[in-house]
């Protein structure tokens, strides 16, 4: 079975090799302790991640390695959403870097190639990365060419995600989701569907904010006539390791207006999802997101509300996954939340929160992650005070006290219920903008 590695993986991998080019190749473990690019690597990518701008900071304040500082501010930028800005200082540290760092170079490379794609610039990400597999070739070793080669065979030579959206202004309708218990009987979730049509069929998908593009099981994956361009990838969640799934992609994909052309698809074998993620509602511009209704703003600008605020953005290095993040307090301590309408709750903390929050044992719970398996973890609650968009409430909500969820909170899809979120990704700003009659 073929496993390409993920792009982050393969950028540290490939920032490991190079001190190995003109040496006796050594073990991996012995290298990493060797090789402090490869740590500084890590760290920026995990700060990225999680769009954390503290540990970006106290990376940068205790080095005076010029490798760091050129890091930290291209990270810094990405967080805050100007993918031009970041892409700029991104070549600027490979060119930097390209003699004396080569490791360091080609992650900077990469990562302004995943600038370019969270611009909505893919088909320039795709050559770019064509262009440095053959700009790199004579530096790597044997197996580290290999990994960029198979990379770009796979994700850089299929045709470019196009997504062409209405020049005014329009709404897109949200609906309940249906879905069938294993009795049979029809019932509907909190979860809201995008009406869609993919290749001519007809079909909904879950409007998820913190998915990448598009999920569907294999059964619809048929149906709906995605082509299959990796059968044998592996896919890692929060909870769910080493999971075998597929990618693919959907020639046409139309909704409200809307036409996406070649949108990447995981086909998870071991779920029922049917999923659109930022990586599609990113194109869309500025909108603002109600329980019942996408209304997004014509492309020739909005008034933002009053409660705007710069937009943070968590990605992956590639640039192939984006979430919202919003400042929230909790008991006075200001915390970061990803927005994530795929969580049916109103707000969530992990076992990383639990320091923080004064909770009490309420039971087992079952979650699901990529894959089959459904997973049981302990399930605290909790009451806090919370502010979100400047509305103070006394909140009760559940903290996973087994699992890491990646982050530490998460601002789910009932919050939808007291509040609008507005997101403008031209003006890079965001709000949670609260109802007169919020509880």
């Amino acid at each position: 079975m073929r496993l390409p590695l993920p792009l982050a993986a393969l950028s540290l991998a490939l920032a490991l090799s190079f001190p190995l080019l003109a040496q006796t190749p050594a073990s991996t473990a012995s290298t990493i302790q060797e090789n402090p690019s490869a740590t500084l690597i890590r760290a920026v990518i995990e700060a990225v991640r999680k769009a954390d701008l503290p540990a970006l900071d106290q990376l940068d304040t205790q080095s005076t390695d010029p490798a760091t500082h050129a890091l930290t501010a291209m990270a810094r930028s990405r967080i805050h959403a100007d993918f031009q800005q970041s892409g700029q200082q991104a070549k600027a540290c490979e060119q930097q870097f390209l003699s004396s760092n080569p490791g360091v170079a080609i992650f900077c490379a990469r990562f302004g190639i995943g600038d370019l794609r969270l611009a909505g610039q893919e088909a320039q990400a795709e050559q770019a990365d064509l262009d440095m597999v053959q700009r790199y070739a004579s530096k790597l070793s044997p197996d580290a060419l290999q990994g960029m080669q198979a990379h770009a065979a796979l994700y850089d030579k299929q045709p470019a995600l196009d997504v062409q959206r209405p020049a005014g202004a329009f709404t897109i309708p949200l609906q309940p989701h249906n879905f069938r218990k294993q009795n049979g009987d029809l019932h509907q979730s909190n979860n809201r569907d995008i009406a869609v049509t993919v290749n001519g069929h007809e079909a909904v998908l879950d409007v998820n904010t913190a998915a990448a593009y598009v999920i569907l099981d294999p059964s619809t994956a048929r149906e709906l006539g995605v082509r299959i361009t990796d059968a044998n990838a592996i896919a890692n969640g929060p909870l769910s390791k080493h999971v075998p799934v597929q990618f693919g992609i959907i020639d046409k994909l139309s909704f409200a207006g809307v036409t996406v052309s070649n949108a990447p698809v995981m086909v998870d074998p071991g779920n029922d999802r049917t999923v659109l993620g930022m990586g599609i509602l990113k194109y869309l511009g500025a909108f603002r997101m109600t329980k019942d209704a996408i209304q997004v703003y014509a492309t020739n600008g909005n008034t933002p509300p009053a409660a705007a605020q710069p937009m943070l953005v968590g990605t992956a290095v590639d640039g192939r996954s984006l979430r919202l993040v919003a400042p929230l307090s909790i008991n006075g301590s200001t915390e970061l939340a990803v927005l994530n309408t795929g969580n049916p709750f109103y707000l969530t903390g992990d076992k990383d929160a639990l320091a923080e929050l004064d909770t009490r044992f309420a039971g087992q719970t079952r979650m699901r992650d990529a894959g089959p398996m459904v997973h049981r973890t302990v399930f605290n609650r909790t009451i806090a005070d919370v502010v979100i968009g400047g509305q103070p409430m006394k909140l009760k909500f559940g903290v996973y006290a087994e699992a890491e969820m990646n982050w530490k909170y998460q601002l789910g899809l009932s919050a939808l219920q007291d509040m609008d979120i507005y997101v403008d990704f031209a003006n890079r700003q965001l709000a949670l903008i609260p109802k007169a009659d919020i509880k």
